[in-house]
Formats: C-alpha cells, sequence, structure tokens
C-alpha cells in the first residue's frame, strides 16, 4: 500500500529548497474544490446538484458537504423510485470523491434508464470538506465511523434517502461495517447493498513492517512528530505531494501504469494531496493511525462475529494487480461476504477500470447479489 510514498517521507539531502518553504499545505479552498467537483461531474455529461450538512464531533461542528448527480435525463430531483448510492472514497490524502465518477458514467452507460442516483461525499479533513474543525486526536477509526453513520442518518431523514446501496474504498468499507454493527438503529433495514471496493484495514507503515512492528512504531511516530514540525513538516509533504514522486507513487501501487494519469489524473491527484488543512491529517493514514485494527487476529475475529444478514448484503470488490500483501489481506475477506468480484488494476481499480469495474457491479447494485455471487 504506497511503500513508496511511505520511504519518500526520509528527507534526503537532494530534497529541493524550495519543498521546505511549504509550511502550510495550501492549493485551492474548499469552494473551488467544490466547484472544480461540479465541473469535473459535468464533463462526464451529469447533472450535479451540491448539498450540505452540519456535522459535530465532540463539541466541534463543521460543514459536510457532498454532490447528488443526475446521470441521466430520467433521472432528477423531482424523479420517484429512485435508488440512492452512495460513493465514498478511502482516507487518503490522493483519494477524492471525483474518483468515483469514471465508475458512475460507465454504470449509467451499461443502463441508460437506471434509477441510480448517486450521491458523491469526500472524508472529513479530505477533499472538499478538509476545512473541518478535527483536532489530531480526532485522526482515528472511531472518529469516521461516527462520521458515516451520522452521514446514513442524514441522508436518510434530510435527504429522503430511503434503503441505501454504498460503494466505499479502502478502509472506509470498514468504518461502514463496524457502523452498520453498532451505530446505526435499524441497521439492515437501512442497508440494501455495501460494496467494499479494495478494502483495506491496515495503513502503509503497518503493513511495510508488518514483521518489525515495534520498528513501524517508532518510525511512524517519528513521521508524524517531522509532519507536526514547521518548516520539516512543508518540506517532507511537499515532496511527497511533487508530480514526480506522486507519478512513481500511483503508478506502483494505485494504478497499473504511468498511462493512467493522464487526463487530468494526476493533477487532480495533486490538487488532493496539496489542500490547505492541519498537518496532522496527511500522516494518519500512511502511519496506521486511521486503522480499525491492529492485527490480522482482531480483523478475523471481528469479521466472524459480524451478523450473517450483514454479511449477505456485502459484496468485495479488488484488483487483479494489487499489491502482494494487500492481495493477501484481500483474498481473506472472500470467505466472509456474499460475493467476491475482481478486476483488472491495483488499489484505485475502479477508477483506472470503470467499464469493468460497473460490469462486475451492476447486478450487484440492481439487487441480484445471489446472482453475482453464483457467477464470481
Amino acid at each position: 500500500m504506497l511503500p513508496s510514498i511511505c520511504w519518500a517521507l526520509v528527507p534526503s539531502p537532494s530534497m529541493p529548497l524550495r519543498f521546505a518553504k511549504r509550511c502550510r499545505f495550501a492549493a485551492c479552498g474548499m469552494q473551488q474544490l467544490r466547484h472544480l467537483s461540479m465541473l469535473a461531474a459535468t464533463a462526464y455529461g451529469m447533472k450535479a446538484q451540491a448539498k450540505s450538512f452540519k456535522w459535530g464531533w465532540k463539541g466541534r461542528e463543521g460543514e459536510i458537504s457532498y454532490d447528488v448527480l443526475f446521470p441521466n435525463e430520467a433521472v432528477s430531483e423531482d424523479s420517484k423510485d429512485l435508488l440512492p448510492t452512495l460513493f465514498i472514497p478511502a482516507p487518503s490524502f490522493v483519494s477524492t470523491k471525483t474518483e468515483w465518477l469514471p465508475l458512475v458514467k460507465a454504470m449509467a452507460k451499461r443502463d441508460p434508464a437506471t434509477r441510480m442516483l448517486p450521491i458523491l461525499v469526500d472524508l472529513p479533513g479530505y477533499g472538499s470538506n478538509h476545512q473541518m474543525p478535527l483536532t489530531e486526536e480526532d485522526m482515528n477509526a472511531e472518529t469516521f465511523t461516527h462520521f458515516f453513520a451520522d452521514l446514513v442518518s442524514h441522508l436518510q431523514k434530510d435527504g429522503g434517502a430511503g434503503s441505501l446501496r454504498i460503494v466505499a474504498g479502502g478502509h472506509t468499507g470498514f468504518f461502514a461495517l463496524l457502523a452498520y454493527r453498532d451505530l446505526i438503529p435499524g441497521s439492515l433495514s437501512s442497508l440494501d447493498r455495501l460494496v467494499l471496493a479494495s478494502p483495506t484495514w491496515r495503513g502503509p507503515f503497518p503493513t511495510i513492517f508488518r514483521s518489525k512492528q515495534d520498528t513501524g512504531k517508532t518510525v511512524a511516530s517519528l513521521i508524524r512528530g517531522a509532519y507536526g514540525t514547521p518548516l520539516v513538516g512543508g518540506a517532507v509533504h511537499g515532496y511527497l505531494s511533487s508530480k514526480g514522486r506522486l507519478t512513481k507513487a500511483l503508478s506502483s501501487h494505485v494504478f497499473t501504469t504511468e498511462d493512467a494519469l493522464g487526463g487530468g489524473v494526476l493533477e487532480e491527484k495533486q490538487r488532493a494531496a496539496t489542500v490547505e488543512r492541519p498537518s496532522f491529517v496527511p500522516p494518519a493514514f500512511i502511519t496506521g493511525g486511521l486503522d480499525p485494527f491492529g492485527s490480522v487476529d482482531e480483523v478475523t475475529q471481528f469479521l466472524k462475529g459480524l451478523p450473517a444478514a450483514l454479511r449477505e448484503k456485502t459484496c468485495v470488490l479488488g484488483g487483479a494487480d494489487f499489491p502482494s500483501a494487500s492481495k493477501e489481506e484481500l483474498y481473506r475477506l472472500r470467505d466472509y461476504f456474499a460475493a467476491y468480484k475482481e478486476i483488472p488494476g491495483a488499489l484505485l481499480c475502479y477508477e483506472q477500470f470503470a467499464d469493468e469495474a460497473a460490469e462486475a457491479l451492476s447486478p450487484v447494485l440492481s439487487g441480484a447479489l445471489a446472482a453475482a455471487a453464483a457467477a464470481a
């Protein structure tokens, strides 16, 4: 999981001096990111409506923005019998809700009469929601699990959504499972389908040092400290978010080739990586701060203890070109859920190979999960 990004966290003597001047990770503001998201949807031929709600956590409150898309002329705000489908990315500093647009478009193309109502949202601290007032102590799985539960509650009550279909990337898939198990009242009745897209439960550093956990914890602590140090933190993140470093990292573990970064993809990832936000947010995921579990035994016990009805509504989507450690963890999930679908690609397989992902997920999200399981 992005080991090349992780190793690059140690500054080299040749690191350009200009990166040391980036003490704050400044780029575009929340409104600009929101507008870019709307423009991106328009570029894919879809109308989009920006919405928001107030989210509070431990006495602090901020605005969470999200987009509702209308993938064809038959779907509008006043349409009846729509199928609200939530798309939510992983808590990576290069991920935003716009990475779902190719998949949404591909699914609408496969079914021109689709009643799917896509809802795209960024996690707090990321993408268009990067200005959410979080503290360093908030950067953990508990915070994002509670956010997920509150988001679902908002969509059901204020947004008018009934039973939800959900496609969650990376760690967010486990936040969703935790929320539906522990926090959402009447959880099984409010969930129609859950897709774990490229699911992960362990960040890059814990993965790299999985056989040397004490060393990994020491290095992770040093990295978090470096990020919080004036000048040093800006230098480290400036180096990591440069086009050269992002190209190398993304093409080795996230996409299968550098060609996949064309068409504005690399620029979008860099924009996501360089938004202005507190220095403790970017390293939280890569150092394991957002991991919902601490060991293979913990995740195994969690999966075994999930309600059968929840497992029966859940499908796993993975990429054939996952990094070996990630694939090992991915395959461990196959026995616990209703269906497993594999397509070409690495960690962002559903963005790079959107047509293949749409083919795999269309029967799942249309309700034919049993048929999808039989075909897997």
